[in-house]
């Protein structure tokens, strides 16, 4: 509970047990009491509404989602991804010493 900034990134990739989804809230719930800096920054590529879908119990989601959002600034940031924008593939075919180098745009 002590960092200034707590970072919980990506809620929504994998679903929480209900072990976890008890010490999710205990954590937002100690952070949201707290007298000193408690910022927290959540990252999710699932709308809040859909949040619920990954936790074990809905009332507890519901209560840390309502001591998240009480008092915070929320960015919604649309596009395109910058994850693999410079990807580049080689191609590589048995038998030949040619060797193909592509690259793929998003």
């Amino acid at each position: 509970m002590r960092p200034a900034c707590l970072i919980v990134d990506e809620i929504g990739r994998c679903q929480f047990d209900q072990r976890c989804t008890e010490l999710f809230f205990d954590i937002v719930d100690r952070r949201y009491d707290k007298d000193c800096p408690n910022t927290m920054i959540m990252t999710s590529n699932k709308s809040p509404d859909k949040w619920g879908e990954y936790f074990y119990d809905k009332d507890s989601i519901l209560c840390a989602m309502d001591r998240i959002f009480d008092n915070a600034t929320v960015y919604i940031m649309k596009g395109d991804s910058y994850r693999g924008r410079h990807l580049e593939t080689c191609i590589i075919e048995a038998g030949t010493s040619n060797i193909r180098k592509s690259s793929i745009e998003k």
